[in-house]
């Protein structure tokens, strides 16, 4: 159950944080935001399906940068729970993992 639960809260503060750090990055390239602006303006944007509006170059574009330079989900440290050895390395227990 714990690991369903934080599986349903990460997809949704993955979302939420990209959805955040687009409109961060919009607002600090006003450029950048009427190109969008201009690219979407004779789209009707509530007719397409997900796979349509994926095909949508700009707004592609964006969405990609904003995943390259600011990742939701960049990092997770994991707390090992017991001494082990990965690849080699002893990791002992309490130590955080990234």
């Amino acid at each position: 159950v714990d690991i369903v639960g934080a599986m349903l809260f990460a997809a949704f503060d993955t979302t939420s944080s990209t959805a955040a750090m687009t409109l961060n990055h919009l607002a600090c390239h006003p450029e950048i935001q009427e190109e969008l602006h201009e690219s979407l303006r004779d789209v009707d944007l509530e007719s397409l399906s997900p796979k349509e509006i994926g095909q949508l170059p700009f707004l592609n574009a964006v969405l990609n940068e904003v995943n390259m330079t600011t990742p939701a989900a960049s990092m997770v440290a994991r707390t090992a729970t017991q001494d082990v050895e990965i690849a080699g390395h002893r990791v002992v227990k309490g130590t955080n993992v990234y």
